[in-house]
């Protein structure tokens, strides 16, 4: 970097071959596991391979940073890099492929011969280091003060001293206490004699651990090695409150013992192991529920009176209103039935003192009114009339009802500045006895009419809920005091591994362009490298610790601009507006990319599905939506954006209550693909919950698509009661249907999509495996990063990440990679593609994935103008009948490699014999739910011999839809 002219080519040149080079090597590196790249030691691995990274990121903004630069005049070092990674790939098999021969000849001979030389060597050298160092007991030695480990031999025939620590551990005791400065209550498990205890009360560092002879543990802390430690730690946020003469624990704000407090008791002598210590506490909350007028009387009948109607003031004249019954008036401000704060107000004053009598019985309104004896009965419906809502008749004459209330709500509507009465009566009515039944007795002054349509609306009840809470158990267990039992080296025979890859599954169709993606596969796939979690590679059932793998997994990204895969200099809080719309502690992530050019007739009735979710706090889950525009076309201008930021703005305006926050970029043309859109969105989500210290582990992350025409109302709540119900779960694959405006316009995708549909359900049951979806997807952020996140940055990388998180969890007994969320779970998707695979080639709906997709994808914008098919047409219908008949074939032929072993089809007797007769008997039932006669030809496909209650079915289903 130092020589780098930039007003010289040839230095441009030098520099642009060097940063090739290193983008291919590591690249290649990361892909086959191992090393094209010279290091100084193994030691050195990690640290130079971070100053690579920072030193090819410089390069690069160097690069960038030129007067002048073209993006367009360094397509000839992506060809170099082409064909670089292409003469590395070459040189490598074939080497492999040398190296395996040498293998397989010489291993019988060699193996035997390999291990006892290479052990028996081994043995020798550690009790040759033994005598030259002090730190490691041999055979011939006595295990001093100064050892800290043993050889082999020394630890297998060896003479063993043993320190008693007040005799044998008794049974381990625990002591909790109160968070005070922490937000969470901590416990810690001590050994006998050990104590937990407060020298500072109510300071933040007062507490300490005591030993038997009653003093600090932390006193045997070495000194010199802890000022080492201290002086190396890199992180800023550490507080470093511990030092000779100063001591005293400290927590951080989950309940774990903070970093300083762990390596000053690991330097005491002690090793720690934390586990988490769950417990459920019933809480009451206030939640706000919609509920029809019946709901709201069943759910609150105290608030309504049960009446018995004596007689109506008529004035004795049947059918005319001349007195009384007329003067039920708005009242309010200038009558227009609302006061100055919005309530509504029905009026009385007016009434005449002799207006109201029915044969010998009368009243005196004015009477009434004085002595509070007149009230204004609200009926919500004319079938519930016997039960009416009573309102005071105040002084004045007037009967106020709460805007706000549930009557004020559904009862009434502000419309133009006047108040509409929507309920069925509002009788002014004279309070007679009450009946010891509890119902009133009432007669009538004036009723007014009103429209009989009464809303829906919120009613706040109190709702007691299971709120989950959580200890951090540390557990502290004195180290042994034999040292540790060193394993000897083993000299290796050869000096070159093969560099063979992990084997992975092939084959083709299913749902998603590759069935043994989506559905498992035939046969049991080979484990896979899971880089950021290594412990899968040895226990395919062992837990994750999500937030450390994310912490691995963002900090070997976090510098590689090359293969742009993270979006981390974006952040995702923008603006206040993004801030105010983050959920506190939320259970579910939903991420939704979005073309910000594209999708504007589209994002605002994707996001309302999310504002109809039903049973589910607004404050369990937040939408994240990626709004994304590439900077020019394919003809060099700049891309203009659609109103796709706008309709966001605007829901975020309209919906307060749902959490959506946005982040909007402009991409690079090697950016413009679903896989890096994907996983730049995902990455950027899993930072940003990190840094708000949200517990990955406790979270599940939701992948959707901008043009979800319907999404189930509980959508989320299954997803978040699912993950709950199955913890050793690592994802979850929803349910997907598609646009039932094409259906109704185009039936013979109905017929073949349900046919898909039926062909998936039967092979997650047969193959015990499930897939993954970008429309329909949720996973655990732990097994996202562990497996090193989405890794194919075209389309596919939906498919991917599920085969991905199937082969890390591939022999797994307890685990279960993906399992089926059913049709709670139901996305309702956009079906353009489907219909451009239709009208382009008569494709059926299964293989609408097979085309590119693009950033400047007209799809998006199309217009299909679908109008429902004609099934009295009977030109139509026999088109029809032609068309499914070929979709279904479609379909069945992308399935064929998944059912049967022979790739010729076989007929015999009448029947395709291609199919193993389970599948075929599943086939032929899957038809008969469409409503088809099959007929099977020589060639595996099947002619339709009736579709007549195909067509009536189909007929029906647009009728009703």
């Amino acid at each position: 970097m130092e020589g780098l002219n930039p007003e010289d080519p040839a230095s441009l040149q030098y520099l642009g071959v060097a940063i090739t080079e290193a983008r291919v090597r590591i690249g290649l590196s990361d892909q086959r596991s191992l090393d094209l790249i010279h290091f100084s030691g193994k030691t050195l691995v990690e640290s130079e391979r971070l100053a690579l990274d920072e030193q090819l990121a410089r390069a690069e903004l160097a690069v960038e940073g030129i007067d002048g630069y073209d993006p367009q005049e360094f397509q000839d070092i992506e060809q170099a890099s082409s064909e670089l990674f292409n003469a590395l790939i070459s040189d490598i098999d074939q080497k492999d492929r040398v190296f395996r021969r040498l293998r397989r000849m010489r291993s019988l001979k060699m193996g035997a011969l390999a291990g006892v030389t290479g052990v028996t060597a081994g043995l020798l050298i550690q009790e040759a280091h033994a005598l030259a160092s002090g730190g490691l007991a041999g055979a011939g030695e006595g295990v001093g003060q100064t050892v800290d480990r043993m050889s082999l031999i020394k630890g297998l025939f060896g003479d063993s001293q043993e320190v008693d620590v007040q005799g044998p551990e008794a049974e381990a005791h625990r002591e909790f206490f109160d968070g005070g400065l922490h937000r969470k209550a901590v416990a810690v498990k001590l050994p006998e004699g050990f104590h937990l205890v407060n020298n500072r009360p109510g300071e933040q560092f007062g507490w300490d651990i005591t030993g038997p002879d009653g003093k600090s543990v932390l006193e045997k802390v070495d000194w010199d090695k802890w000022q080492e430690i201290v002086a190396n730690d890199k992180k800023t946020y550490h507080e470093h409150h511990i030092q000779e003469g100063q001591l005293g624990l400290g927590w951080d704000s989950q309940g774990n013992l903070d970093w300083e407090s762990r390596n000053a008791l690991r330097l005491a002598g002690f090793d720690l192991t934390q586990d988490k210590l769950r417990f459920y506490e019933n809480v009451t909350q206030s939640v706000e529920v919609s509920r029809t007028p019946q709901e709201f009387i069943n759910a609150h009948p105290e608030q309504f009176t049960r009446v018995h109607r004596q007689l109506w003031y008529n004035n004795d004249t049947p059918g005319i209103y001349d007195q009384n019954e007329l003067k039920l008036w708005w009242g309010g401000q200038n009558a227009t039935g609302m006061d100055k704060d919005g309530n509504y107000v029905f009026n009385v004053a007016h009434m005449a003192p002799e207006g109201s009598y029915h044969g010998g019985s009368s009243t005196d309104a004015q009477h009434l009114i004085a002595e509070g004896k007149m009230s204004l009965a609200l009926s919500m419906t004319k079938g519930t009339q016997g039960e009416v809502f009573m309102v005071p008749v105040d002084a004045n004459g007037n009967a106020v009802i709460n805007a706000d209330s549930y009557v004020g709500r559904s009862l009434f509507e502000n419309r133009g500045g006047h108040a509409r009465f929507v309920g069925a009566y509002a009788e002014a009515v004279q309070e007679m006895s009450k009946n010891p039944d509890g119902s009133q007795d009432i007669r009538m002054l004036a009723t007014v009419v009103g429209d009989n349509d009464p809303k829906s609306a919120a009613d706040v009840i109190e709702k007691t809920v299971q709120e989950r809470h959580q200890h951090f158990m540390t557990e502290l267990a004195l180290r042994e005091a034999n040292p540790p039992t060193e394993i000897p080296p083993v000299l290796p025979i050869y000096s070159r591994r093969g560099l063979e890859n992990l084997r992975e599954s092939s084959g083709g169709g299913g749902y998603y362009g590759g069935s043994e993606y989506y559905v498992g596969g035939g046969g049991a796939e080979q484990r896979r490298a899971v880089p950021f979690a290594r412990e899968l590679e040895t226990n395919p059932d062992a837990d994750i610790d999500a937030n450390e793998s994310a912490r691995r997994y963002l900090r070997s990204i976090g510098l590689r601009r090359f293969f742009k895969a993270t979006m981390m200099d974006v952040s995702l809080h923008v603006g206040e507006r993004n801030k105010r719309n983050m959920a506190a502690n939320p259970k579910v992530v939903v991420m939704i990319p979005a073309a910000a050019h594209q999708e504007g007739k589209n994002i605002y009735r994707t996001l309302e599905q999310y504002a109809n979710q039903k049973d589910v706090d607004f404050d369990d889950f937040e939408v994240v939506v990626f709004a994304n525009a590439p900077k020019r076309g394919r003809d060099g201008k700049k891309v203009k954006l659609d109103s796709t930021i706008d309709e966001i703005e605007r829901f975020q305006k309209e919906h307060p209550e749902v959490k959506v926050r946005f982040v909007k970029r402009r991409l690079d043309p090697r950016e413009t693909r679903i896989g890096w859109i994907r996983k730049a969105l995902t990455d950027a989500v899993i930072s940003d919950l990190l840094s708000r210290k949200v517990d990955l582990n406790e979270i599940l992350l939701i992948s959707n698509d901008a043009d979800s025409q319907w999404i189930n109302p509980k959508y989320i709540k299954t997803i978040i009661d699912k993950a709950a119900a199955e913890p050793k779960t690592d994802g979850f694959l929803g349910f997907i249907d598609w646009g039932y405006d094409a259906y109704k316009a185009h039936p013979e995708t109905l017929a073949a999509t349900r046919l898909m549909q039926m062909m998936e359900a039967y092979l997650r049951i047969k193959t015990k495996g499930v897939g993954s979806s970008g429309a329909n997807f949720a996973f655990r952020p732990g097994i996202y990063t562990a497996v090193g996140g989405y890794q194919t940055l075209d389309k596919g990388e939906d498919v991917m990440l599920g085969r991905m998180i199937r082969g890390a969890r591939s022999g797994a007994s307890t685990r279960r990679p993906i399992g089926f969320l059913g049709r709670s779970s139901e996305v309702t998707s956009s079906a353009r593609r489907a219909l451009a695979n239709l009208l382009e080639s008569g494709g059926a709906p299964i293989t609408q994935w097979h085309g590119i997709f693009s950033p400047y994808d007209a799809l998006r914008t199309t217009d299909f103008d679908l109008r429902d098919f004609d099934f009295d047409n009977v030109g139509a219908v026999a088109d029809l009948i032609e068309r499914t008949e070929r979709m279904l074939n479609e379909t069945l032929d992308v399935y064929k490699s998944d059912l049967s072993d022979s790739e010729v089809p076989l007929y015999r007797m009448g029947r395709i014999t291609q199919y193993d007769p389970e599948a075929l008997r599943n086939i032929e039932r899957f038809l008969t739910v469409i409503g088809l006669t099959p007929r099977w030809q020589s060639d595996g496909s099947f002619r339709i011999v009736d579709a007549t209650r195909m067509l009536a079915n189909l007929r029906r289903w647009q009728a009703r839809h």
